[in-house]
């Protein structure tokens, strides 16, 4: 309800397969970061739900044979990965951020 039908619909074609978690999460700033991982769902949609103006830090950093990339995340876009790319997040400075999550949290077996 918080996007809208219209929305959710876009979202779940973009995603393109199965998923059993939808999650919407706040961060305020703390300066803390999330060290670099990989996820224990198969994949993970990520949707910035506000402008990254709203707030200073809190950057997804994903790990890659370039080196580290830092999508741009304006409000609206959505950033698909898989459970076999290493990501993190730097620390948040200030503000808030919002962000919607789709993800495959199905055990292997299940698929």
């Amino acid at each position: 309800s918080i996007v809208g039908q219209p929305a959710f619909d876009t979202l779940a074609q973009l995603f393109d397969g199965p998923f059993c978690t939808i999650k919407l999460r706040r961060v305020s700033a703390k300066d803390k970061v999330i060290a670099f991982h990989t996820d224990c769902s198969s994949r993970t949609m990520h949707v910035a739900l506000n402008d990254e103006s709203e707030y200073t830090g809190g950057r997804l950093v994903f790990a890659t044979a370039s080196g580290f990339e830092q999508p741009p995340r304006p409000v609206g876009s959505a950033v698909i990965h898989s459970d076999r790319v290493a990501h993190g997040v730097t620390a948040m400075r200030h503000g808030v951020r919002y962000s919607l999550f789709l993800c495959d949290s199905r055990k292997r077996s299940e698929e």
